[in-house]
């Protein structure tokens, strides 16, 4: 209650008590002594002024104490926040210091599948005494288990990447290898710098594997894939999730082995690789086109172009300081003397690649086309005057080239996806070349992350190698079949 509103009542109150005993006294007849009882009414009027003060100054206490109490509390748990680690799952399981300096975050991808394949002969008897093996062969295994360690430490900007596959693919044979492992500092958004094992730069395929619609690459890609090596890298995006850009030098295609060249040694060579990549999403993002697969349903139509090259030097010939470098091979080329193609052929020399891809998506149907040329320059050995290579083509030179066509469409919203795909893979100037078919259906448990994948492939004459992984038999017509269950955190 407000002191002057309570102030005013007690005096009204005061003077209609002043009134009824002045007009009692006078109506008994008998005189009162007005003055003792009016200053008795002002003591007690005193007293419960006092008593309302006091109750009015308690409420301010209790007030100002109450917000002392929340200031202490807020403070407390500022403090607690800024000396806890934050953490939890975001494209990942992270934890990280209050300020970002160090940050760990853990990434997983699994591929368990199965597969059947049959292979054939065709054209037995143009083979000779060469024919290669016939028949059919199933299995269950691991294609991908990886897990992937990344973050950084003292400052967000200084960054790390560790990570190996325990999982039985054709490059590792079922043992653990380090994958992309490197270090790197951002400078800025468009300047990044990074340096260790990791991806070449070069196909969207390798580049974007998890992300793919079928089970498994197009095998008349292969040829053209660089894969990882070791080296050092300059990228950024020049537009943010419009253009970006990586550039690399390196030690050449497939050359991370063990994390070091590729002789059990660890010498040195003097040969290297140069790569560029740059990618533009003329409508849309680039997160958006880093997936095959329209999952989401694209509202508007939108797409990504992506350009890529690649020079390797000359190989170290066999008598210079100090060996030869050995992990240039060429898969995939066709024979002018026999009725497939030659077996996979490393080489010294001096390779020249360039690829193109276009991804596009709209209203859960997605395309994808992309092209591949290389072309390699022999380099004879030292006062040499011929060598396998050209013993065998009759040639200093030869070029391959290839492309891969696909479409995928989502029949069921964000669960069912039928796919198709088409590829052709040729040597320039000789006569055979490879084609492979691909029908694919895709099912989505849990977005792009969780899904089950069945892909049924068909090469009339395969071109590009023999592998008990891939199951791929060269210069046999291969029919194969994948059931793939594929989970990325």
């Amino acid at each position: 209650m407000n002191i002057g509103t309570w102030t005013n009542k007690a005096a009204f109150a005061a003077a209609l008590l002043l009134v009824t005993a002045g007009t009692s006294a006078w109506a008994d007849g008998e005189p009162t002594d007005v003055a003792a009882e009016l200053k008795a009414l002002k003591a007690r009027i005193a007293e419960l002024e006092a008593k309302e003060n006091t109750n009015w100054l308690s409420e301010e206490r209790t007030a100002q104490i109450r917000g002392i109490v929340e200031e202490v509390l807020a403070d407390v748990k500022k403090r607690n926040q800024s000396n806890t680690p934050d953490f939890g799952y975001n494209n990942g399981f992270y934890i990280q210091s209050p300020d970002g300096n160090y940050k760990l975050q853990v990434n997983g991808l699994l591929q368990f599948r199965y597969v059947y394949s049959r292979s054939e002969v065709r054209n037995r008897d143009a083979f000779g005494s060469n024919v290669p093996p016939s028949g059919d062969a199933s299995a269950f295994g691991f294609r991908r288990a990886r897990l992937y360690f990344s973050g950084n430490v003292f400052d967000p900007n200084l960054i790390y990447m560790i990570s190996g596959d325990f999982g039985g693919s054709s490059s590792n044979s079922g043992n653990f290898q380090i994958l992309d492992t490197y270090l790197g500092y951002n400078f800025t958004p468009a300047l990044k710098i990074k340096g260790g094992a990791m991806k070449i730069p070069f196909t969207y395929a390798e580049l974007y594997s998890s992300g793919l619609m079928a089970p498994e690459a197009a095998t008349t890609a292969i040829p053209f894939d660089a894969v990882r090596t070791l080296g050092l890298s300059l990228y950024g995006d020049i537009i943010k999730d419009k253009l970006n850009y990586e550039v690399q030098i390196n030690d050449g295609s497939k050359s991370n082995s063990l994390g070091r060249p590729a002789d059990a040694s660890g010498a040195l060579d003097n040969r290297y690789g140069f790569y560029g990549r740059m990618e533009w999403a003329g409508n849309g993002n680039m997160k958006e086109l880093r997936t095959e697969s329209d999952f989401k349903g694209s509202k508007d139509f939108i797409w990504m172009l992506g350009v890529a090259a690649g020079y390797e030097e000359q190989n170290s010939q066999s008598n210079a300081f100090p060996r030869p470098q050995t992990s240039l091979a060429l898969l995939g080329l066709s024979s002018n003397t026999s009725p497939g193609f030659v077996a996979s052929q490393t080489v010294n020399g001096s390779l020249f690649r360039a690829t193109t891809d276009f991804h596009a998506k709209y209203r859960g149907l997605s395309f994808g086309a992309t092209g591949y040329m290389q072309y390699l320059n022999d380099e004879l050995p030292a006062g040499a005057t011929t060598d396998s290579f050209r013993n065998l083509f009759g040639k200093s030179s030869i070029g391959q080239a290839g492309y891969v066509l696909q479409a995928g469409y989502m029949v069921i919203p964000q669960k069912l996806e039928l796919i198709g795909r088409f590829g052709q893979l040729m040597t320039f100037g000789l006569p055979n070349r490879m084609e492979e078919y691909t029908l694919g259906v895709n099912y989505f448990l849990y977005g792009s992350n969780a899904k089950i994948q069945l892909g049924l492939t068909y090469i009339p004459n395969e071109a590009a190698f023999s592998d008990s992984g891939a199951n791929t038999i060269q210069n046999t017509q291969d029919l194969i079949m994948q059931a793939q269950f594929h989970l990325e955190f």
